[in-house]
């Protein structure tokens, strides 16, 4: 989707080096603000992908799967959005959704290193649905 308005492309560089700013400093209230910021002037996959990292690294996993279903609306085909669902779900105590995302993230996975991270979690999965 294009940028909305007059949004000059020297505005969506600033803002995005601001983004990378407030991330490396941990500043994820900050990063929250400008990634809503730039998603209101260009809904893009990358963006919301940034949401739903800051949600995680917020522990606010609730509010992670929403960013992270906005990006399976653009893209479902993104494996490491489905690892980061199954992550999600697996810190809520929902096993067998978790056990779901890492399996589609197991099929998608065009990487065989971050493949195996996925089977890591589908086992860890299995092991608690059995315990």
């Amino acid at each position: 989707m294009p940028p909305q308005g007059n949004v000059s492309k020297e505005l969506l560089e600033e803002q995005t080096k601001l983004l990378k700013t407030h991330l490396q400093r941990g500043e994820y209230a900050n990063a929250l603000e400008v990634a809503e910021e730039l998603l209101e002037i260009e809904e893009k996959e990358a963006y919301w992908i940034t949401v739903g990292y800051i949600f995680t690294q917020m522990r606010e996993y609730e509010r992670s799967l929403v960013a992270y279903r906005n990006v399976l609306r653009m893209n479902p085909d993104n494996d490491r959005v489905w690892f980061n669902i199954g992550y999600s779900f697996l810190v809520l105590g929902d096993v067998k959704q978790a056990l779901k995302a890492f399996g589609k993230a197991i099929a998608l996975a065009p990487d065989e290193n971050y493949r195996k991270k996925a089977e890591k979690g589908k086992e860890i999965c299995i092991k608690m649905m059995h315990s």
